[in-house]
């Protein structure tokens, strides 16, 4: 929808906020008692104009005229994007001392068709301070010495990472963060292990990655 656009007649610039306006609630008025009908005027179909622009404009979207349905469209863009990823049950060798992105190819959802499955990483399609976490679990002994270093990165740059020693039989944890992300920026998921021959679990309830806008730029 387009507020700004009219059959014919509209203004070259916004209606004047009443100085002194009726408070109230709307009536058709009754010639009888001489009551008279509320007048909404200019700027009470401004506002209400304006207001639902505004949510509009904020997800992203152009006020076009010819449309009916921008508003429900900005609505849903405010409840995503946001997605679940996993292995599926596949294990992944992790190499000695090297940053490795964690191959999540499978979606148990993914809102807006953000996350890639062939490079393992999220594209934001419009901006937004967002919640990222994912949880990883070691299957093999890891020496108690070496370290595992689970990190978040955004456009390839680690913005949020932990570091917790191996042990034997299963270390599992996990990472999140506050990221605020604009059109373009994109999130992935990796892992450093100071050992050889060290596999991930591919088990979804221990080995996951997920992400969700909660405010909009």
């Amino acid at each position: 929808m387009d507020n700004r656009k009219w059959q014919s007649a509209a203004a070259g610039s916004p209606p004047s906020v009443p100085g002194s306006p009726s408070s109230g609630f709307p009536t058709n008025g009754n010639p009888g008692t001489s009551t008279p009908a509320t007048i909404p005027g200019d700027w009470w179909f401004h506002q209400i104009g304006e207001e639902l622009r505004s949510v509009i404009v904020a997800a992203g979207l152009t006020p076009t005229h010819s449309a009916v349905n921008q508003l429900l469209a900005a609505i849903k863009l405010g409840q995503g994007p946001a997605f679940h990823v996993h292995r599926n049950g596949v294990s992944q060798t992790i190499p000695a001392n090297t940053s490795t992105v964690i191959q999540f190819g499978t979606e148990l959802f993914d809102t807006d068709n953000a996350w890639d499955t062939t490079n393992f990483r999220f594209t934001c399609p419009t901006g937004g301070d967002g919640i990222y976490s994912f949880g990883l679990t070691v299957q093999n002994d890891v020496v108690s010495s070496a370290i595992i270093n689970p990190t978040i990165r955004k456009n390839g740059a680690g913005v949020k990472q932990t570091a917790v020693n191996g042990g034997a039989g299963i270390t599992s944890v996990a990472v999140s963060a506050l990221l605020s992300l604009v059109a373009g920026d994109l999130v992935d998921f990796t892992i450093l292990i100071a050992a050889a021959g060290v596999n991930l679990r591919g088990n979804d309830a221990v080995t996951y990655a997920y992400g969700s806008r909660v405010r909009w730029l």
